[in-house]
């Protein structure tokens, strides 16, 4: 893999290892951002020149011969990171599009933003944990698991719009993808690490079958009415 990728390292081997006629939608994570020191200042948290960088650097190393379309939730890091990505892979003579929002993508799984702020600010990272466990009211935070319900049928939806062998990254954050990761694959972020910028699980459409995967798990998926599975080790 190249020195020049800082993140993205194992996002873009995934995408490069995959067969050629499969039809794939990535969950990444934005690139490097400067720090939030609240959550009511999370919106407004840019990416950082590295970021930018890093982002660009992964649209250069992604696999040229087929078109990627991208799409970012509503916060201006995860556009710029799209937009960046998609300036890298067209640098090389690849194809990409810049499809816009995906409100989904964002936080729609917040119920109170005050209550949220709050709860962090004593509970500080365990937060995730707590809110995975089922332990934090919902009149903060939807339950996990239809949270993460929430998530399947947004990613669902990219893949059924997506042309047959092409590849979509959905740049999101890094609650969407610890939510998707633990409830589907069983990866818990206190075992395998918080989510990386620039990297995420992927659904995979080949030979006429859905899988969700991420680094060594991999899980077949119903295409409809998903229901969260245990893992297994690819």
């Amino acid at each position: 893999m190249p020195d020049s990728l800082v993140w993205g390292r194992a996002l873009v081997a995934a995408m490069s290892a995959l067969p050629p006629e499969s039809t794939a939608v990535a969950l990444v994570r934005h690139a490097e951002r400067e720090p939030i020191p609240s959550f009511q200042e999370n919106d407004a948290a840019a990416l950082t020149r590295q970021g930018e960088a890093d982002a660009y650097q992964v649209g250069r190393h992604l696999p040229v011969g087929r078109p990627i379309r991208l799409f970012h939730s509503p916060i201006g890091r995860c556009q710029m990171t799209a937009v960046r990505i998609a300036e890298g892979f067209r640098s090389v003579g690849g194809s990409a599009e810049v499809l816009g929002r995906a409100p989904l993508f964002g936080g729609p799984y917040v119920v109170d933003t005050d209550e949220i702020s709050h709860l962090l600010a004593g509970m500080g990272d365990h937060f995730v944990r707590a809110w995975f466990d089922g332990q934090l009211p919902s009149t903060a935070i939807l339950p996990p698991r239809e949270a993460a319900r929430q998530q399947w049928h947004a990613i669902q939806g990219v893949a059924r719009e997506a042309p047959a062998g092409s590849l979509t990254l959905v740049c999101t954050h890094d609650w969407n993808i610890m939510l998707v990761r633990e409830t589907y694959l069983g990866v818990r972020h206190e075992e395998h690490g918080w989510a990386e910028f620039l990297d995420g699980p992927l659904l995979v459409l080949h030979d006429g079958e859905c899988h969700l995967t991420w680094r060594d798990r991999a899980i077949p998926m119903p295409l409809f009415a998903p229901t969260p599975g245990r893992a297994r080790t690819a």
